[in-house]
């Protein structure tokens, strides 16, 4: 059981390494507020060095879209083709105002006339492998990977993408500096027909099987509850508070959030 001493030392190196921030670090004014999920990960690292040296293999798991690798990098690009294909340049926007998908980001560049050219624009080119280059690292999520990999967890990436993005979902993860970017560790489904989050929930539980999971970290509230529900204590989930995407507010109050800023 950590000590207030303990606290108190894990929150220093939050704030020192950029984590949070000393106003994120400081108790809500009014008002519940969910835990911090830099937090939670971080009180976990001294038991995957105890597992580490006990040879038990720990491991903890990502997502990759809007968790490790900020997927308006794709949008934004094929927003500005966009805007200088069709003279349309409201859509010149920058990545603060853009969307989770095609009709999102043609809302939010008030031409919603263009949402369905846009959006089936945005289809043939966010899923290519190629257009991945565009996305940008999510800073904290990237740290608290590599923090994991320094005190001996193997860092698993399991995404919702098919089993054809892997080769470029490795590549991409080696250019964003994420420990062991590499096809074993990569776990995608095997086509489109595949449900994600039943197919999330079953890969989980088949690593758990073989080797202690310390924490599963994605931004889609529906697979982290999902997951949460189906793994109890085999699995602490940690939802990433993305500033695109579902919103978590139907998440179990107990799972805790890594908020990214806009």
């Amino acid at each position: 059981m950590l000590t207030v001493r303990h606290t108190f030392a894990l929150l220093a190196l939050a704030v020192l390494l950029g984590l949070v921030s000393p106003a994120e670090a400081a108790p809500p004014s009014r008002g519940p507020r969910r835990r911090s999920g830099v937090m939670a990960c971080l009180a976990r690292l001294p038991k995957i060095a105890w597992q580490r040296l006990r040879g038990r293999r720990p491991c903890v798991v990502f997502d990759i879209d809007n968790t490790v690798a900020d997927a308006r990098g794709r949008t934004r690009e094929i927003a500005h083709r966009f805007a200088k294909q069709h003279g349309v340049d409201a859509m010149k926007l920058p990545l603060s105002r853009i969307g989770y998908d095609g009709k999102e980001t043609a809302h939010n560049a008030g031409v919603p006339e263009h949402a369905g050219a846009f959006q089936r624009a945005w289809e043939r080119f966010f899923w290519r492998g190629e257009n991945m280059r565009y996305d940008k690292p999510v800073k904290k999520t990237i740290l608290l990977a590599k923090l994991a990999k320094l005190f001996g967890a193997e860092v698993f990436y399991l995404t919702g993408r098919v089993e054809a993005l892997r080769d470029a979902s490795v590549k991409q993860l080696a250019q964003l500096g994420l420990p062991d970017a590499r096809a074993a560790n990569v776990i995608c489904k095997p086509d489109v027909g595949h449900a994600t989050v039943p197919f999330k929930v079953s890969q989980l539980a088949r690593i758990a099987q073989q080797r202690p999971i310390h924490w599963y970290v994605s931004d889609t509230p529906a697979e982290v509850g999902a997951i949460h529900r189906a793994a109890g204590d085999k699995t602490h989930c940690v939802w990433v508070d993305f500033p695109v995407g579902p919103r978590g507010d139907a998440l179990a109050p107990e799972i805790p959030a890594i908020k990214i800023k806009r």
